[in-house]
């Protein structure tokens, strides 16, 4: 049983972008927040009952979990996120729940007191519904995810659990934009494109192994970092991403030691979007996707209910003064009627996974991988 709620989220991440990337056309972009989905999933948790409680739990890598500890460490890990830590980083959640329904008193308290959720009820057969629920998402993340809920809200459903998720930093030490200069950038599949590549000089905590080479680049504040693996030429950024995991994660930064040397990567900036219910599925979720599932303590209805979409966005853009990211994560429930050197150099120009963790807590805020800087939108199935 996992009792450590940041390795079970940063596994979860690595479980879902390699079952994700699994189903997405191959050289695509891809972008999620591990913290974000789990949060999402977290409102779902106490809802849920029997197999499908089992099963959500299982995906979320927490198996044995009782609510009240789950509850406790999603609420410590906002907490955490939310004080001075150098860089602008907000996390919100709200419930946006259909009109009339009977949902139990328990469930809201429990979503209100550890998750500080939005509640609110909508007439959703109202054509403003989805705008005002979307434009809780669009202020939540400062424009760049402007919606998630559909303009034609299904009649069978009840609930939108909504996990949002921003961040804002400058790098500690910025790239000069008068260094940054056109490259070739290899594509997986051996292509080359012409990129604007940011290169800066200086002390970074580094690391390699025959597998791969890493870099950490701070943000303003010291506390935040995207960490940066790029895979030896002979190896493939898809092998990669199946070979990360918490533990190969560790000994990234384990291996990483400071030191002087190069950093050239690209400037980037793409959009995301991806249906997580397969992956999900694939998880061990499946029951709490289909009709069956049981979250009879979310409501008084007579009728069964289940998850009917799990969609997540992202938008991420990289440049020289540092780093903006952005996560929404909507779960709708709907009811059945209803190294050792002197130095080194680090030339990201080929495919590469990419992190945004919070160092204190290790907690994966974003996970990516790029195939393409000048792809701008990617969306899986």
């Amino acid at each position: 049983m996992n009792r450590d709620p940041i390795a079970a989220i940063n596994a979860m991440g690595f479980d879902l972008l390699q079952r994700v990337q699994g189903m997405a056309e191959s050289d695509q972009n891809l972008f999620l927040s591990p913290a974000g989905v789990t949060l999402a999933l977290a409102l779902a948790l106490n809802g849920a009952a029997g197999a499908t409680h089992a099963a959500i739990l299982d995906a979320m890598h927490l198996s044995g979990w009782e609510d009240a500890a789950v509850n406790e460490a999603m609420s410590g890990l906002q907490q955490e996120l939310s004080g001075d830590l150098g860089v602008e980083l907000a996390v919100a959640n709200s419930l946006w729940g259909r009109e009339g329904t009977p949902f139990r008193a328990a469930f809201l308290k429990v979503s209100r007191h550890y998750y500080d959720a939005r509640i609110e009820a909508l007439d959703f057969d109202a054509p403003d519904a989805a705008e005002r629920i979307n434009a809780w998402v669009n202020d939540q993340t400062r424009g760049r995810i402007e919606e998630v809920a559909p303009r034609q809200i299904d009649p069978e459903t009840i609930l939108f659990l909504i996990n949002a998720i921003y961040f804002k930093g400058d790098w500690a030490s910025p790239f000069d934009e008068l260094a940054t200069r056109e490259q070739l950038f290899t594509l997986s599949d051996g292509s080359r494109v012409q990129t604007a590549m940011m290169r800066q000089d200086g002390e970074f905590a580094y690391g390699e192994t025959p597998a791969y080479r890493a870099v950490k680049l701070p943000y303003s504040g010291e506390r935040l970092s995207m960490i940066i693996v790029l895979p030896r030429r002979e190896r493939t950024v898809d092998e990669l991403v199946a070979f990360l995991g918490t533990d190969t994660w560790r000994a990234v930064l384990h291996e990483m030691y400071v030191m002087d040397g190069h950093v050239a990567i690209p400037r980037f900036c793409f959009s995301f979007a991806s249906m997580l219910n397969e992956p999900l599925e694939t998880m061990g979720m499946g029951v709490a996707l289909e009709e069956g599932a049981d979250f009879g303590p979310l409501h008084e209805l007579p009728w069964p209910t289940y998850i009917s979409q799990v969609r997540h966005k992202t938008f991420v853009e990289v440049n020289e003064a540092g780093t903006e990211a952005a996560a929404v994560t909507s779960i709708g429930i709907v009811a059945q009627s209803v190294v050792t050197m002197d130095r080194f150099s680090f030339v990201a120009d080929r495919p590469f996974l990419f992190a945004i963790q919070d160092d204190a807590t290790g907690s994966i805020l974003f996970l990516g991988v790029l195939h393409d800087p000048l792809q701008t939108e990617a969306q899986a199935p």
